[in-house]
């Protein structure tokens, strides 16, 4: 079968096209056709060879590829999806071992949700990471109804699910972004929108003068260790990167590691079919055969959406 193949942790040049075995289910297991599958930052860290310190496998060739949509073809007994099941799932390739730009791939039964029938396949593919990221960043928050929480980040593919999520729980948002992004936040829940190029702290204890009670940290480096000021005395800080600023004035920090969770990704997409979840826009379609042109527009920067492969 066709997959895209990492050959070299050299980056988007070192990805192509080529044949592979087909995969086999294991206990557990099922088998999915996949129709899309979506690029997302990780996909060039893991091409850069990124994730190997972190455990993340170093053999070549190694298929790439997290987010992903298709039909259930077949797989174990146990498995709870017939065959011709809409389903949709991510798997953290450097770890698993599995890609999912690939004509078809076998993951765990847990790991996969089904596909309402007014979701399309495409669409389907850009939710996975980022909406069980951004389920995961309020949950580790212990986000409640009626705190004020600033989302460092709130544009970006993650931020914009995060707000979302945030304003359904019935949480005060403010959002960072650039100011050509404001009139977008505010259709995402953000009741207060900070431009970024300014002092966020300060625009943030205007509207909260004590500090907010939470800050979520989607971009790390001098951005978050900034975002601490506007946290109040005892608030808590929750990033989506390995290593967030120490904490001071008993704030309370912690990052957080996306896994496959199919129980949690169940009620995000039934959320996208209700519209209560807005996904994020695709900004470019590419066969699976023009697998190094997505990678490139990806690499180029100044992306706001989700770029995916489609598979015949």
């Amino acid at each position: 079968m066709r997959a895209v193949v990492l050959t070299s942790f050299g980056g988007p040049g070192s990805v192509g096209v080529g044949e592979v075995l087909e995969p086999q289910a294991g206990d557990g297991q099922v088998l999915v056709d996949v129709a899309a599958a979506a690029l997302g930052p990780w996909d060039l860290a893991a091409a850069a060879g990124a994730f190997v310190p972190a455990g993340g496998t170093p053999d070549f060739p190694q298929v790439q590829g997290w987010d992903f949509a298709g039909t259930v073809v077949g797989g174990s007994g146990r498995a709870p999806f017939g065959d011709g099941t809409p389903v949709l799932g991510f798997t953290p390739q450097p770890w698993s071992g599995t890609g999912a730009f690939a004509e078809r791939i076998a993951v765990p039964a847990e790991t996969l949700a089904e596909v309402p029938e007014t979701v399309d396949l495409a669409t389907a593919a850009t939710v996975p990471v980022t909406a069980l990221t951004a389920q995961l960043l309020l949950d580790t928050a212990e986000a409640a109804a009626g705190d004020s929480i600033l989302i460092i980040g709130a544009a970006g593919s993650v931020g914009g699910l995060t707000a979302q999520l945030a304003a359904h729980r019935g949480l005060r948002v403010l959002g960072s972004a650039d100011p050509a992004d404001a009139g977008r936040l505010s259709e995402l829940g953000v009741r207060h929108p900070i431009d970024r190029t300014g002092d966020v702290p300060a625009q943030a204890r205007v509207a909260f003068p004590g500090g907010v009670d939470i800050v979520i940290d989607l971009v790390g480096g001098p951005a978050a260790a900034s975002a601490l000021a506007a946290a109040r005395d005892d608030g808590r800080f929750v990033s989506s990167i390995p290593a967030p600023p120490p904490s001071e004035r008993n704030i309370r920090p912690a990052n957080v590691a996306v896994a496959p969770d199919g129980a949690t990704l169940g009620p995000l997409i039934q959320q996208v079919a209700s519209r209560q979840l807005v996904p994020v826009p695709i900004v470019g379609r590419y066969p699976l055969a023009s697998a190094r042109g997505a990678y490139a527009q990806l690499a180029a920067g100044g992306v706001k959406g989700k770029i995916v492969l489609t598979v015949p």
